[in-house]
């Protein structure tokens, strides 16, 4: 089959999962999220909330895949052996940068240079990689720093969203559904349930 340009959204996604997981830099880690909010192959042919989902989807595996690259790690040198020769491309994700640098990283790719609503998909999909499922793969204080940052983006995105398009509306309902669960009630009422999108 020969891929359509209709495909190349997708293809683009995929690879971003990719490197999002293996980047160690964490310049290169800003700049790859900075770009995959911005960028015209994955935005200029939206394809609705599947867009918004697909673009979601990429942070929550990217930062499954650290932890579980972690966890790999921390398993091998509590038991003694080297398991990177038996799954490498599990165990190698570039220089091994620590977990909070990696997160920092990527929220700081989401700048002003794209709409608020769309560092929903970012928080989101790191608050559901970490914490979904009952996993425990950030500290406290981590967790609780997310937590705000993504009731700070809500806020703000529902209130730029009253002037903006429907999909905006759209993306931040979907984030809010999706994270709503692994929110503290510190953070729900946090929320402004008074802003209607």
């Amino acid at each position: 089959m020969v891929p359509t340009q209709t495909d190349a959204p997708q293809r683009h996604l995929s690879s971003t999962t990719y490197l999002l997981a293996h980047l160690g830099n964490p310049l290169n880690l800003s700049l790859l999220t900075s770009n995959v909010l911005r960028s015209p192959a994955i935005w200029t042919q939206v394809d609705g909330l599947r867009t918004c989902l697909h673009v979601m989807n990429v942070f929550q595996s990217a930062a499954f895949t650290v932890l579980r690259a972690e966890d790999e790690r921390a398993s091998s040198r509590h038991d003694g052996v080297d398991f990177t020769s038996f799954a490498p491309e599990i165990m190698s994700r570039g220089d091994d940068l620590p977990r909070l640098d990696w997160i920092k990283a990527v929220v700081n790719g989401a700048d002003s240079q794209s709409p608020t609503w769309k560092h929903l998909l970012v928080l989101s999909g790191l608050l559901i990689g970490f914490e979904g499922q009952g996993r425990k793969g950030l500290s406290r204080s981590l967790r609780t720093s997310l937590e705000k940052s993504f009731v700070e983006a809500i806020n703000r995105a529902a209130e730029e969203a009253r002037h903006d398009e429907e999909l905006s509306r759209h993306c931040i309902t979907l984030a809010l559904n999706y994270s709503f669960e692994l929110l503290s009630d510190l953070e729900r009422a946090r929320l402004d349930y008074d802003v209607s999108i």
